[in-house]
């Protein structure tokens, strides 16, 4: 069973379980099944009845934290418009009302990055749907 602690295989298993759980939430509706939450559950039973050390299970970490690391390092962009326009676009309400606690600036970015997503979606969610057959 050393195919088990080989860092290929457990960055695989992790998003094997990962889109498993994520297609069980969306089967079944329950907010509870939440895929990060899923996933952590099954990776700890797993290292613990497989006797996996966490240290070989992050092995394959690493690889991932190789990739994740320049995409973080774009979000952090020094600028009050990027940080104000992304926020409003990915967080939504949530984002644009932490973004107005830090200052007026970010807050009104946030608001045009939330509006100019919204209308985005609005104008091409029912084309790209069209494209793909669903409507």
């Amino acid at each position: 069973m050393e195919y088990l602690e080989n860092k290929f295989f457990l960055l695989a298993f992790t998003f094997g379980v990962f889109f498993l759980s994520r297609v069980l939430q969306k089967k079944t509706g329950w907010v509870v099944l939440n895929p990060i939450l899923l996933t952590i559950a099954v990776l700890i039973l797993f290292l613990k009845f497989t006797g996996i050390s966490y240290e070989t299970y992050n092995e394959g970490g690493h690889l991932i934290e190789f990739w994740l690391k320049p995409a973080l390092r774009v979000g952090h962009v020094g600028s009050p418009i990027a940080q104000g326009l992304s926020m409003g676009t990915a967080t939504h309400a949530v984002g644009t009302s932490t973004a107005m606690e830090i200052s007026g600036k970010y807050g009104a970015y946030a608001s045009l990055g939330l509006t100019l997503n919204g209308i985005m979606t609005a104008i091409f969610t029912p084309t790209i749907l069209r494209l793909l057959g669903v409507i």
